[in-house]
């Protein structure tokens, strides 16, 4: 059923769009739609950009809205420009902690973690972790502090231990999400999510011991502060 509010929304939708002009400003425009509707209107809005050749300058909270709609995202915090590219740039080559934390769902975990350069390569090991970072990575050769960023889907998870799930963790909680699941683990001294398929047949008692390993070439590297990428994927 529709609100008077959301009624009145899709008219200024409406108006707007309909409105002849080179660049069409939109301000949050889905904000209290439905789910439903909003899944509508991004689908319509990607296919009028297309047909009509308008350029949008659409301001979003939503990643997804932003992700789902945009040939090219501007992300800001505090009048402060981020980063600035296509979806997938942000995603995948995030360019400061908050653009790497912002962007995904859930969102990136973040591990303390201390980069060693030696003979046998560079290695960031933290509490509970220690992963050689082989070639993905260049290096100038000096030790740092640094924050380890890992997404949920690039994480492993198994019941026992093996070469690609080397470290123990604690779960903490187990969330089924339909055609995927979510578990709030405890590695080290830090909570991590890992996202699993629905079949995971893993346990679901608080503090049962699982094992967990990060995919090669899916491991982001900060400054400890937060403020930029210390070293990009090649």
């Amino acid at each position: 059923m529709w609100t008077a509010g959301q009624s009145w929304q899709r008219v200024a939708i409406g108006r707007a769009i309909a409105h002849a002009a080179d660049v069409l400003l939109l301000d949050e425009p889905l904000t209290n739609l439905d789910a439903r509707i909003r899944l509508d209107l991004r689908t319509e809005f990607r296919r009028l950009h297309r047909a009509l050749g308008q350029t949008i300058l659409y301001v979003t909270h939503d990643q997804v809205e932003a992700l789902s709609l945009s040939d090219r995202i501007a992300l800001t915090d505090g009048g402060r420009l981020h980063q600035a590219g296509a979806p997938r740039s942000l995603y995948e080559r995030p360019a400061s902690q908050f653009a790497a934390s912002f962007v995904g769902t859930p969102p990136m975990n973040f591990l303390t973690g201390r980069l060693t350069c030696g003979n046998s390569g560079a290695m960031v090991s933290g509490h509970g972790f220690s992963i050689p970072l082989g070639g993905e990575f260049s290096f100038d050769g000096e030790d740092l502090d640094l924050s380890v960023g890992l997404r949920p889907e690039d994480c492993r998870v198994a019941l026992s231990h093996s070469n690609l799930t080397p470290f123990g963790a604690r779960l903490v909680r187990r969330q089924y999400l339909g055609d995927h699941g979510i578990l709030e683990l405890i590695l080290g001294d830090a909570y991590i999510s890992v996202v699993v398929p629905p079949t995971f047949s893993g346990p679901d008692t608080e503090d049962a011991m699982l094992w967990i390993g990060f995919m090669p070439g899916k491991i982001h590297l900060f400054r400890q502060d937060g403020s930029a990428a210390l070293y990009q994927r090649s």
